[in-house]
């Protein structure tokens, strides 16, 4: 899978289960099979306060995705701090993304996503895709 542009291989991490939500769990075969290899951005948001430092005070401000199609398996999402989608939860404390996250992630880290310069171009041409 990718996130923001760089390559991990989870493929042992998301064999056991990892979630704290009762009633969650957060490796069924379905979901798991149905982002295998997809581009997970959307599903792990850094909050606001921490990806514009300066420039968002509000821990309640977030980016509403607007391409839903990018969001196929809600449960997979990943929303931390005030507007976790479950409390309680891990994925509730403000530092979730920096102390759970960003340090368990980084360990399965392969490499940076590369796109041909084609693709580049074919999706900034095409009109159909929403911005």
């Amino acid at each position: 899978m990718s996130i923001q542009g760089r390559v991990f291989d989870v493929s042992n991490f998301v064999k056991g289960d990892h979630s704290d939500v009762t009633g969650q769990p957060s490796n069924s075969a379905p979901v798991l099979d149905g982002l295998a290899g997809t581009d997970m951005t959307y599903y792990f948001p850094p909050p606001l306060q921490l990806a514009c430092a300066g420039l968002v005070s509000d821990p309640r401000m977030q980016i509403t995705v607007k391409n839903t199609s990018q969001m196929l398996y809600p449960t997979a999402s990943h929303v931390s701090g005030v507007n976790a989608q479950y409390n309680p939860s891990a994925l509730d404390n403000e530092d979730w993304y920096t102390a759970n996250f960003r340090p368990t992630i980084d360990q399965y880290y392969k490499g940076p996503l590369v796109w041909e310069p084609s693709e580049i171009y074919s999706q900034a041409n095409d009109t159909n895709i929403q911005r």
